[in-house]
């Protein structure tokens, strides 16, 4: 998985015909490990994009620690934890 996060993503409109086949084989490989891990593709597509204030409501119970960890989604990125994609800053 690593070549693949490290490499610019594939140009299929630029290059020569060799570029163009060997960008269409990253992007199949890209979407063959999307496709074998499908089943997690919604979790992650919630981390990204989900209020960090939802995703803390449906794993913990504490209010004063949910608003421990809110604090953490919130510094520094000057935005609320309702805020749509806050969830993503709690994986810094």
């Amino acid at each position: 998985v690593t070549p693949l996060l490290t490499a610019p993503l594939p140009d299929l409109s630029q290059g020569s015909w060799r570029q163009r086949t060997d960008a269409l084989r990253q992007l199949q490989a890209v979407l063959g490990v999307a496709w074998r891990h499908r089943s997690a593709l919604p979790s992650m597509y919630d981390l990204f994009t989900a209020p960090a204030a939802q995703l803390l409501d449906r794993w913990f119970e504490s209010d004063i620690l949910k608003a421990t960890l809110a604090t953490d989604a919130v510094i520094g990125a000057m935005h609320s934890p309702y805020q749509a994609g806050s969830a993503y800053v709690l994986l810094h």
